[in-house]
């Protein structure tokens, strides 16, 4: 079994935002929530606001998307082209994805690239609030732990020293740079 951390590691970049930038610039969202947005960005970014806050102040966008499947999946064909290729080349059967970005926004994609176990955060779609503690650094392996009891893996794909609390479960762990993998276990 593979298990890998999504953005920066499978994704270059990361999803929540480069989603949030398509939403507000192809759907009509009040300018109320613009700027709450971008705000709650800022605060989080010079440290004021943690980040499971921030997505409480800025999800509620997604409220007034009539139709947040089609705007995903509309989303997905636009970027799946970053996916990095090493992904496609170490797919496996039984790869696991943990990560932090909302299962709204992944659900799409590791259903096209026939992964069958999403581990991450919750969002209500009708409030847009954050449905208990995100998927986030320490927070992965409890919710790795919910799902497989600390059973070990083959390898570990992360980009983050907070996404590091699960290598203790790989055989094998690669930190990804920009689409390059660098074997550090």
């Amino acid at each position: 079994m593979n298990v890998y951390d999504f953005d920066g590691t499978m994704f270059h970049g990361d999803s929540e935002d480069s989603f949030m930038e398509y939403a507000l610039k192809h759907l009509k969202i009040k300018f109320r929530h613009r700027f709450e947005v971008k705000f709650f960005y800022f605060l989080r970014k010079i440290k004021l606001v943690n980040a499971q806050t921030q997505r409480n102040h800025t999800y509620p966008y997604i409220s007034y998307i009539p139709d947040i499947e089609k705007i995903v999946k509309d989303f997905w064909d636009e970027y799946e082209k970053n996916i990095f290729p090493y992904y496609h080349e170490n797919h496996r059967d039984d790869d696991v994805v943990v990560s932090a970005t909302p299962r709204f926004i992944l659900k799409e994609i590791v259903k096209r690239l026939k992964i069958k176990t999403l581990i991450c955060s919750e969002v209500d779609l009708k409030t847009g609030k954050m449905i208990g503690k995100m998927c986030y650094a320490d927070e992965k392996e409890t919710y790795y732990n919910k799902v497989f009891n600390k059973k070990p893996f083959d390898n570990y794909y992360f980009d983050n020293d907070h996404d590091m609390c699960l290598l203790k479960y790989a055989k094998n762990g690669y930190r990804v740079y920009d689409g390059e993998l660098k074997k550090v276990k």
